[in-house]
């Protein structure tokens, strides 16, 4: 199976770059999205992990997954943030498709967001699994709907971590667990060059407008420094 491939390489990769993937799996990854998006969310994000990283019960994350950000101050915070999601630029770079592929994204904006909605930022989260899409739709009204299918080439640059870390909420604990099933794929637009194949617009749940978009990603020259 090519994700199993992909995990195989993933491991090869260093503490460090498998922290910087491990934060992102968590909360954190939202934080890091709103960088100069959201300050209001980053603010959220950054006062319940400051209270669960000084609980003795999350010493463990406190000193591994979590060892380089910094919750003295909020800027503080933010900076290590932005420290994390340059390594998360270099380490979608550093594991490659063996074969050509198709990977999808779901998700639901606001009505009033004019923002070019494949991402807010540069992380890409994106799924093998077209059935894990459903998951990301916000079915409230006020919102559209898209769906995303991504063509990506052999060689192409990609990052992917089959762990999360979630929140325990009966004891406030931070957990590690093994998430394949979503078969997450992440990439970094700063890799691609997008090109539209095609746009439609169907229908799901009760009539809901949804609105599908085929694109295919081709590298950029300068990513093919990734490690083999």
């Amino acid at each position: 199976m090519i994700y199993e491939d992909l995990i195989k390489q993933y491991e090869e990769l260093s503490t460090e770059d498998k922290n910087a993937l491990l934060v992102y799996k968590s909360r954190l990854g939202r934080a890091i999205n709103s960088i100069g998006n959201n300050d209001s969310e980053i603010e959220e994000i950054y006062e319940q992990y400051k209270k669960l990283l000084d609980d003795p019960k999350n010493i463990f994350m406190a000193y591994t997954v979590f060892k380089d950000i910094s919750f003295t101050t909020i800027n503080d915070f933010k900076t290590s943030l932005i420290s994390i999601k340059e390594r998360l630029k270099t380490v979608a770079s550093k594991i490659t498709l063996p074969i050509d592929i198709t990977v999808y994204r779901a998700l639901s904006i606001k009505e009033d967001d004019n923002l070019f909605p494949l991402a807010k930022d540069t992380l890409i989260s994106t799924s093998l699994n077209i059935s894990e899409c459903n998951k990301f739709f916000i079915l409230n009204q006020g919102y559209k709907h898209y769906l995303y299918q991504i063509d990506l080439k052999k060689s192409s640059p990609l990052a992917l971590c089959p762990y999360a870390i979630l929140l325990d909420k009966n004891n406030n604990r931070l957990i590690l667990t093994q998430r394949q099933d979503q078969e997450e794929i992440i990439l970094s637009k700063d890799n691609y060059d997008f090109t539209t194949n095609f746009i439609t617009t169907t229908t799901f749940y009760n009539d809901v407008a949804l609105n599908i978009i085929s694109l295919d990603a081709k590298p950029k020259i300068n990513t093919r420094n990734h490690k083999r």
